[in-house]
């Protein structure tokens, strides 16, 4: 199991999702939500989608620190209900509510695993294969940083 690289995964997913929507759905018939205080009513062929980015960028959802990076992010949930359920819904494949980047439900991405593995490979092909640093001049703040990458052939 590598839950640190499957947390630092999921947490680039999170902090640079690669939609800002996901889980679009066509509405095939007139729907109305009774839910709120006003019903919102949807005709048929009305395109509903959920806000990923905004999802993954909410402090409702991950705290006070949800527009900052952070590496393990995901593996302290591990450290607070260590049941066998939560340990599963922590991999970097899982998905849920508040984590969309393979959206959701019936129709969440059938490719997930396949990229994620994939995803493993490269990061330890590059370990294995190149020389990793920082540049020698650092950011000022707010700024991201870029790696330098050199080759060893």
């Amino acid at each position: 199991m590598m839950k640190k690289l499957d947390s630092c995964l999921k947490e680039s997913q999170h902090y640079n999702s690669v939609v800002s929507n996901t889980m679009s759905r066509l509405t095939r018939r007139d729907y109305t939500f009774k839910s709120g205080r006003v019903p919102l009513k949807l005709p048929k062929g009305t395109f509903v989608t959920a806000p990923a980015t905004a999802m993954h960028l909410c402090e409702k959802n991950y705290g006070p620190d949800a527009t900052e990076w952070k590496g393990f992010r995901f593996t302290g949930i591990l450290a607070v209900d260590k049941n066998a359920h939560q340990a599963v819904a922590t991999n970097a494949v899982a998905t849920n509510t508040k984590y969309l980047a393979f959206s959701h439900g019936r129709h969440v991405c059938p490719g997930r695993f396949f990229a994620v593995n994939e995803l493993k490979m490269v990061l330890t092909y590059t370990l294995l294969r190149y020389d990793i640093r920082l540049p020698a001049i650092g950011t000022k703040g707010g700024q991201r940083i870029h790696m330098l990458l050199e080759g060893d052939r």
